[in-house]
């Protein structure tokens, strides 16, 4: 999922307690500095700590993890505590070294990566990158990317003897700059998801607001950050080719795709109801662009909850 340009009011950044003041410009990170982030928000999710998963956490992540949380209808923050936690300590991990942004950096790792097996079971080696984010004058845990390379034996032997190019791969690097900070979403009215399956295609999706969903050749469904409201909703979709070609150039549509959104349960007993479908059949002539209204009714609600 992507996020539009956004620059959230004076009153969005003190609810979440984040400054309003200008970035400076961050100092080179230390080995020891993004370990030290790294190892207190893993401490503060281990020890139910609230208060340290703030302060370790970037701004942007905090506010993506409450959007999606509220977006569940699940309490926040209570709830980023109640998740299982899925942070392996870097113990016996070999560290292999430090990229830069501006204001992000990453540092990377192989060994077993760690996420909780059973004691006795086999751990084999694989690549873990954190990345962080320079914020408040310290450096902020951001995320991780876990790589297993079990159907990439070449690049485990690669690493295994000090080659390190599977690292300069662009979706490796951190982010030039932190991105933008997303809205705070609001309660949803139901809890919802879009489904994409766009074999050979690239497709954006939006409700009208700040997110757009972004499906590349897949076949997955995405929860929708604010979710859906009774009544009318706007929904727009643009396609395109994975690589760019002639403006005018017609789509490839070998194996047909679909665009489609679904209310889900809320309650034992629900099933998902689809509220909007956009099916092509293959050979057909897709639209790049289209932009339609779903309605959310009470007949339409009905299918959530199919007679006993």
């Amino acid at each position: 999922m992507l996020f539009k340009d956004y620059f959230p009011t004076p009153a969005t950044l003190l609810l979440l307690g984040i400054p309003l003041s200008a970035a400076p410009t961050a100092p080179v990170p230390s080995r020891l500095a993004l370990e030290g982030a790294y190892q207190g928000w893993r401490s503060a999710l281990t020890q139910k700590d609230l208060r340290s998963w703030q302060y370790y956490t970037a701004d942007y992540r905090r506010i993506q993890i409450r959007n999606t949380i509220v977006s569940q209808k699940q309490p926040f923050p209570q709830a980023v505590l109640e998740r299982p936690v899925l942070a392996p300590a870097l113990t016996g991990l070999r560290f292999l070294g430090i990229r830069t942004g501006d204001r992000t950096a990453s540092a990377s790792y192989f060994g077993p990566v760690d996420f909780g097996l059973p004691p006795g079971d086999e751990i084999p080696d694989n690549l873990l990158i954190l990345h962080f984010v320079h914020e408040e004058a310290r450096w902020r845990f951001d995320r991780a990317q876990y790589l297993n390379l079990e159907a990439r034996p070449e690049i485990r032997r690669e690493i295994e003897q000090g080659g390190l190019g599977i690292l300069e791969e662009p979706s490796l690097q951190p982010q030039v700059q932190p991105p933008p900070l997303p809205p705070l979403c609001r309660a949803p009215e139901y809890i919802a998801k879009v489904f994409a399956e766009v074999p050979g295609l690239r497709a954006e999706v939006d409700f009208g607001g700040s997110e757009v969903y972004l499906f590349e050749d897949e076949r997955r469904a995405d929860l929708i950050i604010g979710g859906l409201q009774r009544g009318v909703n706007k929904i727009s979709y643009r396609l395109g080719p994975l690589e760019k070609t002639e403006e005018n150039a017609p789509l490839p549509n070998k194996e047909g795709f679909e665009i489609s959104v679904w209310i889900m349960p809320e309650r034992e007993g629900q099933i998902p109801v689809r509220v909007f479908q956009e099916k092509i059949l293959p050979g057909e002539t897709p639209l790049k662009k289209r932009s339609a209204l779903l309605s959310i009714t009470a007949q339409n609600l009905a299918g959530r909850n199919p007679a006993k």
